[in-house]
């Protein structure tokens, strides 16, 4: 830490954070001596920083409609909410700013998790695709015991699914549903699936790269994941 903020300077705007933590002896210059603590101070850090990480895992980073997780509009662009930012990296490496992408994080049976054997579906309504200028996705992630989220290993090789991906089918009306599911749903239903791991929780994340307007200031808005 004190080597990269020797080489990349914090903004001036950052000088009341460095002044609460200067009794650590870490500067907006670098110098920090870890050498100058005793095991007991040690300890004392230690354990602020496993209660830190337990508070940020719990951090709601978005508001929630319809079950899904939206970006705050200061995403990618923190400022001084080092919170966010925190509670951020510690599930992904970094973030754009919704102009450029918006990711949205659905609620499952458990909280962000999804336990049961599914499946599960988004209906997207007849000519109501997400309203995107590029592209969207929804990625399937494994859940680790501490927290952290991988790609899943599957028989299709299918990792994501959305507008990009060949073969998909709609209904008869124009609709479009999403199968998301631990084992082939079957069917025409293939087509349109999107695996989950055998067993355990897994999460979803959906991506939408320079959404339109209407999704940037909530007129549109994703489908929720039912049951069945």
């Amino acid at each position: 830490m004190a080597a990269l903020l020797k080489s990349n300077p914090p903004p001036a705007t950052d000088g009341a954070l460095f002044a609460r933590i200067l009794p650590l002896g870490l500067t907006a210059q670098g110098g920090f001596d870890p050498t100058r603590f005793d095991a007991a101070a040690v300890a004392q850090i230690g354990a602020g920083v496993a209660d830190a990480r337990r508070a940020m895992q719990a951090l709601r980073v978005g508001g929630g409609v319809q079950g899904w997780s939206y970006p705050r509009s200061t995403l990618g662009d923190f400022n001084q909410d080092y919170a966010f930012r925190t509670a951020l990296a510690l599930a992904r490496l970094a973030a754009l700013p919704p102009a450029e992408a918006m990711y949205m994080n659905p609620m499952g049976d458990r909280g962000r998790m999804f336990t049961g054997e599914g499946p599960y579906r988004p209906s997207f309504p007849a000519g109501q695709l997400p309203a995107v200028d590029t592209f969207w996705s929804l990625t399937m992630y494994e859940a680790t015991p501490d927290g952290q989220f991988f790609l899943v290993e599957n028989p299709i090789r299918r990792y994501s699914i959305g507008d990009r991906t060949p073969g998909l089918k709609t209904n008869a009306d124009g609709s479009l549903d999403l199968w998301i599911a631990r084992s082939d749903p079957g069917g025409d239903r293939s087509a349109n699936w999107l695996p989950a791991p055998v067993s355990g929780p897994f999460t979803l994340s959906f991506r939408a790269y320079l959404p339109r307007q209407d999704f940037l200031d909530g007129r549109y808005r994703l489908p929720a994941i039912l049951l069945g």
